[in-house]
């Protein structure tokens, strides 16, 4: 992964063009699989400390290299919709995700890391269709 600090809506597209590099240098076999993770909420921290990394799946740990590092995501439960469209669009898919999932009986979201996962070859923001997975972490309630 790549990690970007700033506002969301202007994470710079080449972070994925880098790590395609990156993997072209490492010899990694494709197909990709591309994911942004937010780690940060946009209504609790102000734009300029928001974390996002745009990241590709890779089969194990490795050194961090430069600006690009290694990360596990935790498993678990995780609410998940399917956004057809541009990826500036993306936070009105996320305004109206949060209200459907806070309405899941027997779920509680916890809502971070936001988890993108992107089903194209490559990651471009002049693509006007992208198929983005937006998956959001949830808690199974007792009872």
């Amino acid at each position: 992964f790549i990690r970007h600090v700033g506002p969301y809506d202007a994470v710079p597209g080449a972070l994925f063009d880098e790590l395609r590099e990156w993997a072209a240098r490492k010899h990694i076999a494709g197909p990709m699989v591309w994911m942004g993770i937010g780690h940060d909420a946009p209504v609790a921290r102000p734009p300029e400390q928001l974390r996002f990394d745009a990241a590709l799946v890779v089969s194990g740990p490795f050194a961090t290299e430069g600006r690009i590092g290694y990360q596990m995501l935790p498993a678990g439960d995780f609410a998940t919709t399917t956004h057809a469209g541009p990826l500036d669009t993306l936070p009105s898919a996320y305004a109206d995700i949060f209200p459907r999932v806070m309405a899941l009986p027997g779920y509680q979201l916890i809502g971070l890391p936001s988890i993108e996962i992107y089903h194209a070859e490559t990651i471009s923001l002049q693509h006007r269709l992208h198929h983005t997975d937006i998956c959001l972490p949830v808690l199974r309630r007792a009872g």
